[in-house]
């Protein structure tokens, strides 16, 4: 029953199409990144894709706001992944729930890297359509000050 119910949220989630008619590389983009995180036990070979097509997006990385934490997981997730997997299998000291708690840390790391490109491409459309200086009515640039 659970299953079923996190399959219907999931295809409520992937509403994506409505929201980007005018850019279906990047709606393409984002809904085989989300088929990569959706996957029980990710594999190497979905991010190797996801990576391969990130520089279409080169142009959004200035917008993007997590990268650092994003690739430090990612190296980590890689580094120890296989390292989990020979305490588990080969020598036989560890179970299966160090692997799972790899794998669970590699698929956040995945949705950190969807959602923070989805903000920094969101945010260049804003930018792109309002523009990054604010004016004030009578046309002169506002500076913006936060009160304490």
């Amino acid at each position: 029953c659970i299953f079923i119910h996190v399959y219907v949220c999931t295809s409520k989630l992937c509403n994506f199409p409505s929201s980007f008619r005018e850019h279906p590389t990047f709606l393409f983009y984002m809904l085989l990144y989300t088929i990569g995180i959706f996957k029980s036990y990710p594999g190497y070979g979905d991010v190797g894709l996801m990576f391969a097509l990130l520089p279409l997006w080169k142009h959004v990385y200035q917008y993007m706001r997590n990268t650092f934490v994003t690739v430090c997981m990612f190296l980590v997730c890689t580094v120890f992944a296989p390292i989990q997997y020979y305490l588990w299998i080969y020598a036989g000291s560890a179970n299966a729930n160090f692997y799972f708690a790899i794998s669970l840390a590699f698929s956040t790391a995945q949705i950190l890297m969807a959602t923070d490109l989805l903000f920094g491409f969101l945010k260049r459309e804003f930018y792109l359509h309002n523009g990054d200086k604010h004016k004030l009515p009578d046309g002169t640039d506002a500076q913006i000050i936060l009160d304490s």
